[in-house]
């Protein structure tokens, strides 16, 4: 079946013309596209149209980088099925006795990585219906159309424009030229409203200049005019478009890219792994730098540092979020610098923006404060540094948990929940002696706000970068090395060979070095002689080897393949004996170390 290729329309000047005199000179661009999309539906079955794509068909084989239309079916059964575009990034051949050979295909939709079987013989094609016939079901299916392509269309009518006689502004279609013009008396009234609104805010809101005019005689005006018009005079005035009905004097654009240091600086060791295994600092760098599993990803969000690609996964249309959304945990990182990653989460609060989006946000009992969503640099941070001046007194510690919540006409909250009664945890505290020497102790702070007690204990480290750094000099491991150690000790104490992450965490931050968690979790899921078994529980394999083979899905092991004692290739027993030796080296340095103290 061939369905229409909404990323990729090839539109007609007819058609387009079509649209234009059925509405009329001006109209709302989601009017506009609802029409457009409606029009090329009522096509239907498309056979003379160039910008079809088949629809998946499991009966079929494919091929890498190809294109294919996959169905999106309500689960609720309330509306049409329509269907998303889809590009197969990988193809990995399978069999088993039922079906024989097959394909399973890897595509990503939308910035998600969904798998299909196909190259299935006998397997019934995929189908849709098209509802040209059914008014409540069509005009649901063109919603569905516009809510999912509304950016792509848009894009494709602003490349040909000038073809098609067509100007588009910010959710405005004009056909041809507005012949109205503001008069001088109404220009002076203009100016001295918008230069008002300058010295308050930084943001101009053309919402706000269309409010202050109603008391004037704009009144030959409809709204999509004077919306029309503001725009052209507020770019022939100094103004730039942030989008979303937000301008900006061109002379203030940079005050919207105040730099941040997204990440702390941490000391860094060259592991000992290096001379063991024969291996550069290069391969343990790709080592740590490979990708997570998609499944895994959810397992560690919440343990901080996980920059999520919150690209592509948002809706291009938008309403204000009725309940609270949850922030990413905060980490000391943000509070020093005033800002916060944007997830995909977060990115739900604030309108769709190829740009900026600017607005006000309370932290705690602060004053409303003007934030910048920045989408070029996937964060949420404050405008400038009294901003972040203001943050850090707000925020009491790394770890704790916030909510936004929207409230009014571009307001929101930033806030944290209290606890029912503090929680204590044990931290552990650098502190120097009156020589200079560096000491640690263990001691239990309260925390009274919901939190993530991890990121708490680990984000203390980062507030005397002195201690940090001279620790990780005295210690010389690596953390990799670190994370071998503790696993290997915490095996040897486990009644069934199994450790939780947690202890890992715990054993390498108070026994070795102070680090992130998400640091120590991600090498336990990407090293293969971790092997995770449900519930943040991991069996050491030495057998597995240190080096990440591509394309291997380790994290994917049956439960035969993790607990049977199996035969080894030459190659896995060098791995197990370099990987034991390595270990035994371990416990002879931390020994060494202990007694050159006494």
């Amino acid at each position: 079946m061939q369905v229409i290729n909404w990323l990729d329309l090839k539109l007609s000047q007819e058609e387009v013309l079509a649209v234009c005199q059925e509405l009329g000179q001006i109209a709302p661009t989601r009017v506009f596209l609802k029409n457009l999309i409606r029009q090329i539906v009522m096509q239907y079955p498309w056979r003379d149209r160039s910008d079809t794509i088949d629809l998946f068909d499991p009966s079929k084989s494919y091929c890498a980088d190809e294109y294919i239309a996959f169905p999106q079916e309500d689960p609720q059964e309330l509306s049409p099925t329509s269907w998303k575009i889809g590009v197969i990034k990988e193809i990995v051949p399978a069999s088993n006795p039922l079906q024989g050979a097959f394909q399973v295909l890897f595509v990503n939709i939308d910035g998600d990585l969904f798998t299909y079987a196909s190259d299935i013989p006998d397997a019934s094609p995929f189908e849709v219906h098209i509802p040209i016939n059914d008014n409540d079901s069509l005009e649901l299916f063109v919603n569905q159309n516009v809510n999912l392509y509304e950016n792509s269309i848009i894009s494709n009518l602003k490349n040909q424009a000038s073809d098609f006689g067509i100007q588009i502004s910010d959710n405005i279609i004009v056909i041809g030229e507005i012949q109205n013009v503001f008069t001088s008396d109404q220009l002076h009234v203009l100016d001295e409203i918008i230069k008002n609104q300058a010295k308050e805010k930084i943001i101009i809101r053309i919402t706000q200049i269309i409010r202050d005019l109603e008391n004037w005689d704009f009144n030959q005006y409809s709204e999509l005019e004077l919306k029309y018009l503001l725009e052209k005079y507020l770019s022939k005035n100094g103004f730039t478009e942030l989008g979303n009905g937000q301008w900006i004097k061109s002379e203030d654009q940079q005050k919207l890219k105040r730099p941040i240091q997204k990440r702390p600086e941490v000391p860094r060791n060259t592991s000992i792994l290096i001379d063991l295994l024969n291996i550069t600092e290069t391969e343990l760098d790709e080592i740590k730098q490979s990708q997570l599993p998609g499944d895994v990803i959810p397992n560690i969000l919440e343990y901080g540092d996980f920059q999520e690609d919150s690209g592509d996964s948002v809706a291009t249309t938008w309403e204000p979020p009725s309940t609270e959304i949850k922030l990413p945990i905060v980490t000391y990182q943000n509070i020093l610098e005033g800002f916060f990653n944007l997830s995909k989460e977060l990115r739900k609060a604030f309108p769709p923006s190829e740009g900026y989006f600017i607005p006000n946000i309370q932290i705690g009992e602060s004053e409303y404060l003007p934030f910048v969503v920045d989408y070029y640099e996937n964060v949420l941070k404050t405008m400038d540094e009294n901003g972040a001046s203001i943050l850090r007194q707000e925020i009491p510690h790394a770890g704790i948990k916030l909510w936004i919540e929207y409230q009014h006409n571009n307001n929101y909250r930033i806030f944290a929940k209290p606890l029912e009664k503090p929680v204590n945890h044990r931290c552990k505290i650098a502190k120097w002696d009156d020589d200079g020497n560096l000491q640690f102790e263990e001691t239990e702070i309260p925390v009274r706000f919901e939190h993530e007690k991890n990121i708490f204990k680990a984000e203390i480290r980062l507030v005397d970068k002195k201690a940090l750094f001279k620790e990780a000099e005295d210690i010389q491991y690596s953390i990799q090395d670190c994370v071998l150690l503790a696993f290997q000790e915490l095996t040897e104490i486990s009644a069934d060979g199994l450790v939780h992450q947690n202890e890992v965490f715990n054993a390498v931050f108070f026994k070795n070095r102070m680090s992130s968690p998400h640091t120590v979790l991600s090498l336990l899921y990407k090293l293969p002689c971790f092997v995770p078994v449900g519930g943040g529980y991991f069996k050491f394999r030495p057998e597995f080897g240190l080096k990440v083979k591509v394309k291997t899905n380790y994290y994917q092991r049956n439960s035969d393949e993790i607990f049977r004692q199996t035969g080894k290739t030459k190659e896995q027993d060098q791995d197990f004996h370099m990987i034991i030796s390595l270990l035994r080296h371990f416990n002879n340095q931390v020994l060494f170390r202990l007694h050159r103290k006494l």
